[in-house]
């Protein structure tokens, strides 16, 4: 049995457990010796990427353009918290220096 909401699907909860270092539980489908012989490179075929097709697209100016305004969309929130976030910052220290002031008698 077992839950089956949510994405849970019936073949996971009625899995067996592995065997113990049996066959299935290695990562390699066998022992360490299946690689002895060749590099990694080969037994898991890996190739060599290269980055020389990186800043050699060329894009449009429009597609530029339109870009930049979307990302100034996307930060104007951003700026604009900034902002009011200063401005109350500054507001509150004005004030507290004001409270100072009219108990401490400072100036």
């Amino acid at each position: 049995m077992g839950y089956h909401g949510m994405g849970m699907q019936r073949w996971i909860t009625t899995m067996k457990p592995k065997k113990f270092l049996g066959k299935k539980s290695k990562t390699d489908g066998g022992g360490g010796g299946n690689i002895n012989d060749r590099s990694a490179t080969e037994y898991y075929h890996l190739k060599n990427r290269k980055l020389d097709n990186l800043q050699k697209k060329k894009y449009p100016r429009e597609y530029k353009a339109k870009l930049r305004l979307q990302l100034i969309r996307e930060n104007r929130g951003r700026y604009i918290l900034l902002v009011v976030s200063l401005v109350v910052a500054v507001l509150a220290l004005w004030l507290f220096v004001n409270y100072l002031n009219y108990k401490l008698h400072w100036f």
